[in-house]
């Protein structure tokens, strides 16, 4: 049995796996440090691991602070995921593989052992990531722009006219033309959003000579999700299945 943990800029998240066998994805917000309900969640399972793999982008003070529990919780010494040229059939498109994020690494190895063929990864959260891998698992790289949040508080913050007319900006439905500002706003960014993944699966059509699968994850994928043309898939645990290819 294996326990993966996935901690990201606000929110760590972890699930158990037998072989290759992903259990349930839990989510909790960690503020920074490996809080008390993790912990219960956690010990309260009732597993014991023989291996503790985790990625990890909120700096060493959380990495140490995972490192201790995990020897006082299990006695087990945890597997930090890095970055490196291959891994899992994956071959890496940065010149120097350790300025790639683990997350999105771990993403693009996730969605090849998914697909097993060309694919377009859509990371949305805090920020949105775009990447892509080839049919023969070369990752080519991908893009970086600000998450629906900050594309719309960008607005929101530098104009007054707008900001004025948005009022409370409820949840918009996934309208491409809206008949108030708020919505305006929001699908604006979905729109952004989804458009450019879309350009990046026309652009890896063209090169792989087939449709590739496209898989949203992180926080906002619900939201860019109906903005799509193209079909696609939600994995909200993609780095996690990403994070099982890589311990293998």
């Amino acid at each position: 049995m294996k326990l993966l943990i996935d901690v990201g800029n606000s929110r760590l998240k972890w699930a158990w796996a037998s072989g290759s066998e992903l259990g349930d994805q839990i989510s909790l917000a960690h503020g920074g440090e490996v809080g008390s309900r993790w912990l219960e969640s956690v010990a309260g399972a009732g597993e014991r691991p023989e291996r503790i793999l985790i990625a990890n982008v909120a700096g060493a003070a959380m990495a140490e602070a995972l490192r201790a529990r995990s020897r006082s919780l299990f006695g087990v010494e945890p597997e930090f995921a890095s970055v490196t040229a291959k891994a899992a059939g994956v071959t890496c498109a940065y010149r120097d593989p350790a300025n790639l994020g683990i997350d999105r690494w771990l993403a693009v190895i996730g969605a090849w052992s998914r697909a097993q063929r060309a694919a377009c990864v859509i990371d949305s959260g805090t920020a949105t990531t775009v990447d892509a891998v080839d049919g023969g698992g070369v990752h080519l790289g991908g893009l970086i722009l600000p998450g629906l949040d900050l594309m719309e508080d960008a607005l929101l913050k530098r104009t007054s006219d707008i900001a004025r007319a948005a009022g409370a900006a409820a949840r918009a439905e996934a309208r491409l033309f809206a008949d108030n500002t708020a919505s305006a706003v929001r699908n604006g960014a979905a729109f952004a959003t989804a458009a450019l993944a879309e350009r990046a699966a026309t652009e890896l059509e063209r090169r792989d000579g087939r449709a590739p699968a496209i898989y949203l994850t992180g926080g906002n994928a619900t939201r860019i999700a109906p903005c799509f043309v193209r079909a696609h898939e939600i994995v909200p645990d993609l780095v996690l299945h990403g994070l099982v290819a890589w311990g293998r």
